[in-house]
């Protein structure tokens, strides 16, 4: 579910959301995996220390809290996220490439400014997340901008470009999927 959704937040619907699910789920299996049910098993142990199992367990606030901070940055995302993939799986390469590119579509826009990258607006303010993005000393944090950009607000806007963004990823990732399946017959 979105930070949209899950906050209630008064930002218009679009595709993103979906495209944040999509990106939720795709993190979900690349970390417990896609396989057999021994597999999932495998990857499942010790899955409850991992951060992307905060993303389902607990109330619908700390859970927003938790996405908040977990996608408030790229390094954030690839160090908490990303690395706990189940690097024994099929593609999971492919998929950790896939899912720090859907990343950068989804919150890291080079269409957009850099005070509307990360989650800083979806229902509260990531003050660490907002500093690693402008990559400023924390006695600069006092700079306005930061409090005032809504990046939910400005991606609503701009969904029909970051969503083209999103489904090109896809298709490129397809691409290389087959070229894959092909180089390996």
């Amino acid at each position: 579910m979105s930070l949209n959704n899950i906050t209630n937040s008064n930002v218009k619907r679009t595709s993103l959301d979906d495209c944040e699910s999509m990106l939720y789920l795709l993190c979900w299996h690349a970390t417990i995996g896609f396989g057999s049910k021994d597999e999932r098993d495998r990857a499942k142990a010790g899955f409850e220390k991992k951060a992307i199992a905060r993303w389902r367990n607990g109330t619908m606030e700390t859970i927003a809290k938790d996405k908040r901070i977990y996608l408030g940055s790229y390094d954030i995302f690839l160090e908490s996220i990303v690395l706990k993939f189940d690097t024994a799986a099929d593609h999971s390469e492919l998929l950790a490439r896939l899912a720090l590119d859907l990343y950068e579509a989804l919150f890291a826009n080079a269409n957009l400014g850099v005070e509307y990258h990360g989650t800083k607006g979806a229902g509260g303010n990531s003050s660490l997340a907002a500093l690693l993005r402008r990559r400023v000393r924390p006695t600069d944090a006092g700079d306005n901008s930061l409090n005032n950009a809504n990046p939910f607000e400005m991606r609503s806007r701009e969904w029909e470009h970051i969503s083209r963004d999103f489904l090109d990823i896809l298709v490129r990732t397809k691409c290389e999927m087959v070229d894959w399946a092909d180089i390996s017959k």
